[in-house]
C-alpha cells in the first residue's frame, strides 16, 4: 500500500479565493510558489483567480483574472 502524495500548488487549484479586500471572489486556477516571507513555518504561493459573478459587480474589471500572493501554513 502506497501513500498518497500531494503537491501545495495542486491542491490549491480549483478551491475558492476570496479578497475582502478587493471584494471579489473566484476559483483558482493556477498556482505557483512565490518569494513572499510570512514567517517560518509558512511558504508563499502566487495564485491566479478567475472571478465569479455575484450580481453585485457593475465594474468590468471585476471580471478579469487577477493575481494575488497567499500564505499557506505547512508542517513538518
Amino acid at each position: 500500500m502506497s501513500a498518497l502524495t500531494y503537491t501545495i500548488d495542486s491542491l490549491l487549484v480549483g478551491k475558492q479565493y476570496r479578497s475582502k479586500s478587493r471584494g471579489i471572489e473566484g476559483e483558482i486556477k493556477e498556482a505557483t510558489p512565490h518569494d513572499a516571507w510570512y514567517g517560518n513555518e509558512y511558504q508563499a504561493y502566487r495564485i491566479l483567480v478567475r472571478p465569479t459573478y455575484t450580481g453585485n459587480s457593475l465594474s468590468l474589471n471585476r471580471w478579469k483574472d487577477f493575481y494575488a500572493v497567499v500564505a499557506v501554513k505547512v508542517m513538518g
